[in-house]
């Protein structure tokens, strides 16, 4: 197995003992219609991100591990307790939410640069039920950057005399797709706890070449 690149544990440990704030959201489902309802209320208690001991914070909410669609609320001038009260639609058939994460990302929005991350709440949606109207805060976690790990897995046919050849591999994490992906993110909602997950074996030959490819 190959971990091409891997965060410090020290630095996981420091993350998790910091305060970013928290998080007022509603989850519902309507069942005639197919359709997840977010409702993104309100946030307390940000940590100031500008010199001028202030946040201009905005909320990004989106599914992983697809990200086909995102939506934001308005930005919030000089407010670290921001009052939103928006609500987002996401169109899914409810057979299909189990394998997805629902992510509430906080941003401070930054006019000349890059928005910073200020914090984000990760929501495994085979963990929430829907059957009822949920209601909730929750305290944010350091957001995720977007790291380049990539695990790369070969399994060998073992051969006492000659070399060892490759029956397959598999790739998980960043720039992977399906399964690949899907369980990466299934890891990053549910940190400390083990993940487990059958995957295919693919041609040594195709999984290098897809590593070559450009990451979209």
């Amino acid at each position: 197995m190959t971990v091409i690149r891997q965060e410090e544990a020290k630095q996981e440990e420091e993350k998790e003992q910091e305060f970013f704030g928290k998080l007022e959201y509603t989850l519902d489902y309507n069942f005639t219609e197919n359709q997840l309802i977010v409702g993104v209320l309100q946030a307390q208690d940000l940590p100031a991100m500008d010199i001028g001991g202030t946040s201009d914070p905005y909320v990004k909410v989106y599914m992983l591990p697809d990200k086909k669609k995102k939506f934001e609320t308005k930005v919030q001038r000089k407010n670290l307790c921001p009052v939103f009260n928006e609500t987002f639609v996401f169109k899914t058939p409810f057979n299909d939410l189990a394998g997805q994460t629902l992510v509430l990302q906080v941003f401070d929005f930054d006019r000349f640069g890059k928005h910073d991350v200020i914090g984000e709440i990760n929501i495994p949606m085979n963990s929430v039920d829907l059957g009822q109207p949920i209601h909730e805060w929750k305290d944010l976690l350091g957001g995720q950057k977007e790291e380049k790990v990539q695990v790369l897995i070969t399994v060998y046919d073992y051969d006492k005399l000659g070399s060892n050849d490759a029956i397959g591999k598999c790739w998980i994490g960043y720039g992977a797709s399906g399964v690949g992906l899907r369980h990466w993110s299934d890891m990053l909602a549910n940190p400390r706890r083990p993940i487990a997950q059958w995957h295919t074996l693919l041609p040594e030959e195709e999984v290098d070449a897809a590593l070559k490819a450009p990451i979209r």
